[in-house]
């Protein structure tokens, strides 16, 4: 499994909580569904439905952070993501945004 954590931070606002910042940042910048669906949301969507939705969570650090935590089941998946996660937080970027990304981490977990 390969492991990376984003980490999103609007410093021109504030939040209260990690549903707010949610739907703000879907609804004004990266839709979820529709025509206009976020390419990196729909592959990350795509691999929740493959794997389940403990492949990704998200954690709010107040007041305009989250620390987006993603995993991907091989090397394969998670390089497939690349271009279009880059065109996102580019976009984010461009938009204000501040944005880390951590390096890959891969790792072994037993199923149970």
């Amino acid at each position: 499994m390969i492991i990376v954590n984003i980490i999103i931070q609007c410093p021109w606002r504030k939040f209260e909580n990690k549903e707010d910042i949610k739907s703000w940042i879907t609804k004004n910048y990266l839709p979820d569904e529709g025509p206009d669906i976020d390419k990196f949301r729909e592959y990350n969507f795509n691999i929740a439905k493959k794997h389940g939705n403990e492949y990704f969570s998200m954690t709010f650090i107040k007041p305009n952070t989250i620390v987006l935590t993603q995993k991907y089941y091989d090397w394969t998946e998670y390089n497939n993501m690349l271009m279009i996660r880059k065109k996102t937080l580019d976009f984010l970027i461009e938009n204000g945004f501040l944005i880390q990304v951590s390096e890959p981490l891969e790792t072994f977990y037993d199923k149970i």
